[in-house]
């Protein structure tokens, strides 16, 4: 069955001829019946959500600004606080200082009085003993500094034969004297000294030793000369003099046996000596004693020669023959030296080796030496691990009065 489709004039003529429809409710009936489905809502919120949101607010609200405030608050009293103070200090000082001296009770101020003159006298004490303290200090350090220069002697003396001129220092344990004659150089095989009748004097500004002889003096013999001249530049060696000055008493130029006059010795050079060993049998005692290198010899040629013979009464070579230098070099003001060896008679062949290589590199201007390749079981007078220092003095005896 079809639809029939009806045109919109159509159904409007049909609606036109529907019977009218009135409605006889009054306004307020019809407002009754509506009212209660307008104030229906679909869905209901729970009463609670909005207070609660509104109460985070204000606890977050609250937990970022108090502490601001209470910092301001604060710092705010701080510095009123401050300013307070400053100003009372104020305000003390200036009464303190406008209050005439009459108003001023005695009896009330006599407390003040004395706590402040015995806090200056504690300061003036306590700096007093202070002061008194740094005096005992230096009067001590100059006490000591007096009694080294006094207890430590530095000499040179010629050997037996007058063949090697011997440098080396006297230590009195109980302070010397003028008078002392404690050290009798022939109980060392050495004999007397040949300055006997000279006048030394350091010029430590000028860098200069002034050497004076007697008008009268002589010196006989090309060996008692040469020994004299050693024992001169021997004797200002520690000094670091740059000249060496000869003069006699009244100025004049000195005569010094077949040398003829002279005015001047030349000072020890670095490089010029090394060291070997001097012995006398009826001497306990071993020195080590500076031989002359030829001009421009190495400290390897240094080293070789204190292995050989000199053929010198009483000198002997401190480095034994079994004892080979692997290699010689320096570094940074270090001498490097490596040994090796054959088997040692005993420790004491050792020490004196290492003493008189540490010697013979000092001539040379080193300040340190590394010895590698030593081998000796038990060995304690060196620590062959570390660099050793070279010694300040050399053929130290030791005099107890």
């Amino acid at each position: 069955m079809k639809r029939k489709h009806r045109t919109d004039e159509e159904l409007e003529n049909m609606l036109r001829q529907l019977p009218p429809i009135e409605d006889h409710q009054s306004k307020q009936e019809l407002y009754h019946k509506i009212s209660p489905e307008v104030q229906k809502t679909k869905r209901k919120m729970a009463p609670w959500i909005m207070p609660s949101l509104a109460t985070a607010v204000v606890i977050l609200l609250l937990a970022v600004v108090i502490p601001v405030f209470l910092n301001m608050v604060n710092s705010s009293q701080m510095e009123q606080s401050t300013s307070d103070n400053s100003a009372s200090e104020a305000n003390r000082t200036m009464e303190s200082a406008e209050m005439p001296d009459e108003s001023v009770d005695p009896e009330n101020s006599q407390p003040s009085t004395e706590g402040a003159k015995t806090e200056r006298e504690s300061e003036q004490s306590v700096s007093s003993s202070t002061e008194e303290a740094n005096q005992s200090s230096l009067d001590k350090q100059a006490e000591l500094a007096e009694q080294t220069e006094n207890s430590l002697v530095k000499e040179v003396l010629p050997g037996k034969n007058a063949q090697v001129i011997i440098p080396f220092t006297k230590v009195y344990e109980n302070g010397r004297s003028e008078d002392n004659q404690a050290f009798v150089p022939s109980e060392y095989g050495l004999s007397e000294s040949l300055l006997k009748d000279v006048q030394i004097d350091i010029e430590d500004h000028e860098k200069r030793a002034t050497v004076t002889f007697p008008d009268d003096f002589t010196v006989n013999g090309s060996t008692w000369a040469e020994m004299l001249t050693e024992s001169i530049r021997w004797k200002v060696e520690a000094y670091s003099v740059e000249t060496i000055k000869l003069e006699s008493t009244s100025g004049g130029a000195v005569h010094i046996g077949p040398y003829g006059e002279i005015n001047e010795l030349t000072p020890i050079n670095n490089g010029e000596y090394y060291y070997q060993l001097y012995k006398t049998p009826d001497s306990p005692t071993e020195f080590l004693v500076p031989l002359k290198l030829d001009e421009g010899r190495t400290i390897l040629e240094a080293l070789m020669e204190m292995k050989k013979e000199k053929h010198l009464n009483y000198v002997s070579p401190p480095v034994p023959a079994h004892v080979k230098f692997s290699s010689v070099s320096e570094r940074e003001g270090q001498l490097l030296v490596e040994v090796s060896h054959g088997k040692w008679s005993n420790e004491r062949e050792v020490t004196t080796m290492i003493e008189a290589i540490l010697m013979t590199a000092k001539q040379f201007g080193y300040e340190n030496v590394q010895l590698d390749g030593i081998k000796l079981a038990g060995f304690s007078a060196y620590n062959l691990e570390e660099p050793i220092g070279v010694p300040e003095r050399m053929n130290t005896i030791t005099i107890s009065e």
